[in-house]
């Protein structure tokens, strides 16, 4: 489901905020996901200067 809105894997993401719902950036777009989504979600954080 993730990948049809445009999150693949090895795509950069920004959490936008934390909840549910838990809104996501990767790009220009913004996607809602649910707890039950977002908590199976596996990510590596990086840190921007």
């Amino acid at each position: 489901m993730l990948e049809a809105m445009g999150v693949d894997h090895g795509c950069e993401v920004e959490i936008c905020k934390v909840g549910s719902p838990c809104i996501l950036r990767t790009g220009s777009t913004r996607l809602g996901v649910g707890r039950e989504v977002a908590a199976r979600i596996t990510a590596t954080v990086t840190v921007s200067a």
